[in-house]
């Protein structure tokens, strides 16, 4: 029971296009059980995943690892995954975007190379934000959920989060 789930084949995912036609991006809130996942998935778009309340347990194909509260995981498409809660009220915040949306900011923005989405580790980056900085991407989730689904208001979200990750010094 306490071995690492490994699994070669994984359903994918593909983004949530009936929900908001055309959209950019769809932000959802989730509570999550503490039922281990019958099996990971993977994505056939980025998402941006956060811890909004608890503890999570984060299951990996070779491994596992516990998130907290503050902690962001940066999906791309290929990155495997599930997600099971640790006691009471685990929640995340799931931000799924559209490949194009992420190719553009990576284009506009060559400095992002290696950060994030635009990272080229085998597992997915993962980043781990304070309280206060947290509060301050919530409140910023929370203006995204009331704008329009398109790439200004979701540049406008992802922006200031990611200067602050790629020129963060790397020895913090």
């Amino acid at each position: 029971p306490g071995a690492p789930m490994t699994e070669v084949r994984a359903q994918v995912l593909a983004f949530p296009e009936g929900v908001f036609p055309g959209a950019t991006h769809h932000l959802v809130r989730a509570e999550l059980t503490a039922r281990r996942p019958r099996r990971l998935h993977g994505h056939a778009f980025h998402e941006l995943l956060w811890v909004q309340n608890g503890r999570v347990r984060h299951h990996l194909p070779d491994r596992r690892e516990d998130l907290t509260e503050g902690d962001l995981i940066f999906l791309r498409p290929g990155d495997v995954h599930g997600l099971q809660g640790r006691g009471a009220a685990a929640m995340v915040v799931s931000l799924s975007i559209r490949d194009s949306a992420i190719a553009a900011l990576g284009a506009h923005h060559p400095t992002l190379a290696g950060t994030g989405f635009w990272s080229e580790a085998a597992d997915p980056p993962r980043h781990h934000l304070d309280m206060r900085r947290m509060a301050e991407v919530n409140h910023a989730a929370l203006r995204l959920e009331r704008a329009p689904r398109d790439a200004l208001a979701l540049e406008a979200f992802l922006l200031p989060l990611m200067a602050e990750i790629a020129q963060a010094p790397a020895d913090v």
